[in-house]
């Protein structure tokens, strides 16, 4: 007389999963994914959750990839069970990081749950691992100076 049972339970939880899944696939196909943004005039004090500042300059986009990576990985502790898709979107712009950008484990999506980085529409987002060199002074004529006391492997202009 169990066996009924258990066809019954197993017949409910397959179609809950169904629903589930299909429910999943459908609030992707809808654009209910959550999407974090980064803007070289963001703040990292910010949620992230709006492409540019707001007029008050109270809310909008990050300031750095690292600060959406742990925007990320902070939404996923807390909704471990979600099966939204998240996206990182980086505005245009050149974005200095001070240090490496590390992706771990942690930052690997899933198929219910992928990860996607991508660029904002139309805008081409740069990360420099380099250093701006800043504080350029009149030195000859059209040349400037500027002073590079700080120890640089490399000098790189317009990409060469």
């Amino acid at each position: 007389m169990a066996k009924p049972k258990v066809q019954l339970l197993s017949k409910w939880i397959v179609i809950l999963s169904i629903v589930a899944t299909s429910q999943a696939q459908v609030l992707a196909k809808q654009g209910k994914d959550i999407t974090f943004y980064v803007s070289i005039d963001g703040s990292d004090t910010w949620s992230g959750k709006i492409a540019a500042p707001n007029a008050t300059k109270t809310d909008g986009p990050f300031a750095t990839p690292a600060q959406a990576r742990d925007a990320v990985r902070a939404l996923r502790q807390t909704q471990m069970n979600s099966k939204e898709p998240v996206k990182i979107v980086v505005r245009g712009g050149k974005y200095f990081l001070a240090e490496p950008l590390l992706l771990d484990k942690r930052d690997s999506g899933s198929e219910g749950f992928p990860i996607i980085w991508t660029a904002y529409s139309g805008e081409k987002p740069v990360l420099s691992g380099g250093k701006k060199i800043t504080g350029w002074k009149p030195y000859q004529g059209k040349i400037l100076a500027a002073d590079l006391s700080t120890d640089y492997d490399n000098l790189i202009v317009h990409a060469r």
